[in-house]
């Protein structure tokens, strides 16, 4: 009877055994499972890096880059858990990419990398397609042929040269436009050299009016705003005999009802579309264009005006803004001819 007893339990351990073996290879199987993938596992900068996470516990997710600097990711859920996107645009780092999921029960990681994948490819590209007048433009190149030159074209017609530095394989540069910007399409470009054989690569970008135009004068709680705008047209510089855009927009801390706007222009300028507007004399070096206006706390109009011939040396013209007994300061403008075009090239730019 006492063997007995002796071998049953003796099979009941080893059961108990296999079973415990059989948990902890299912766990550690659990363990096992690939929670995070991407869409592919080679990118060149500027793709857009899908990421796939098949587990809909409560998680977190993060991207470690080569330099181990660490970038939280956006998850979105999904079906079958998660999703998020990662797009470097700005200083990016050539190498290897890591993708972490950390939560409760899941702790994964799956890796990627951003390459130059063809060999003699010159890209250049801006961190956006818009930027508004006073921004500065951020550009990338790739240049796997050595150190690029780079100059930007304004609307005009004139270039500028950009000077770039090199981190990581990328070289990176910023156009700053001065305070005489242009509105309108950009162009920037780059060319590398070498054995004997050159490469070249562009794209465009545009300048817009600000979304809070550049203030004229504050005035008893009065906000005085004003945008040129036309071909070859700067806030502060235009080119002669030519049809000119002005936006007038005044703010107000009180809400004011009916009064006139009125702008005062140097009389050798002349109104081409007023805008429902009213032209008159003001004095003798002042014709002034006027709106009847009912306002709450802001009021816009424009008009459309011809600047004179040009004179040498150029000449600066006055304009300012009036709103009932409040009156801006004011806003020289100079008529003069476009700048010159400046050509960079290799032997003449330090870059």
């Amino acid at each position: 009877m006492g063997q007995e007893i002796k071998r049953l339990l003796e099979t009941v351990t080893i059961i108990l055994l296999v079973l415990l073996i059989f948990i902890w290879g299912a766990s550690a199987l659990v363990n096992q499972t690939t929670v995070v993938a991407t869409d592919r596992p080679y990118y060149n900068p500027w793709d857009t890096v899908s990421i796939i996470i098949s587990d809909t516990s409560e998680l977190t997710a993060w991207i470690v880059d080569p330099e181990k600097g660490e970038i939280p990711l956006v998850l979105v859920p999904s079906d079958s858990g998660y999703t998020a996107e990662y797009s470097p645009q700005q200083g990016i780092i050539l190498g290897t990419y890591t993708v972490v999921v950390s939560g409760p029960q899941v702790n994964d990681t799956t890796q990627f990398e951003i390459i130059v994948t063809t060999i003699g490819n010159l890209t250049i590209n801006t961190s956006q397609e818009v930027y508004e007048a006073g921004q500065k433009v951020e550009l990338s190149i790739i240049s796997p042929q050595g150190i690029p030159v780079v100059w930007v074209t304004d609307p005009m017609g004139n270039s500028a040269a950009v000077k770039v530095t090199q981190k990581n394989g990328v070289y990176t540069g910023t156009f700053r436009p001065d305070r005489q910007i242009i509105l309108g399409e950009y162009q920037a470009e780059a060319e590398s050299y070498a054995n004997g054989s050159k490469e070249h690569a562009k794209v465009g970008f545009t300048i817009s009016a600000p979304t809070k135009p550049p203030v004229v004068s504050l005035s008893s709680g009065v906000e005085f705003l004003r945008i040129l705008s036309g071909p070859r047209t700067g806030q502060h510089k235009v080119p002669p005999e030519t049809n000119i855009n002005v936006t007038i927009t005044v703010n107000l801390e009180d809400s004011l009802y009916s009064t006139n706007l009125v702008d005062y222009f140097p009389k050798d300028w002349i109104i081409t579309n007023p805008n429902s507007g009213i032209v008159s004399t003001y004095d003798a070096q002042y014709n002034m264009i006027s709106w009847p206006v009912s306002v709450n706390t802001s009021v816009t109009k424009w008009y459309i005006i011809e600047s004179p011939q040009r004179t040498t040396p150029p000449t600066i013209y006055n304009f300012f803004t009036g709103l009932g007994g409040d009156t801006s300061g004011l806003w020289k403008v100079t008529v003069a001819d476009p700048t010159n075009t400046y050509y960079f090239h290799p032997e003449t730019v330090n870059v």
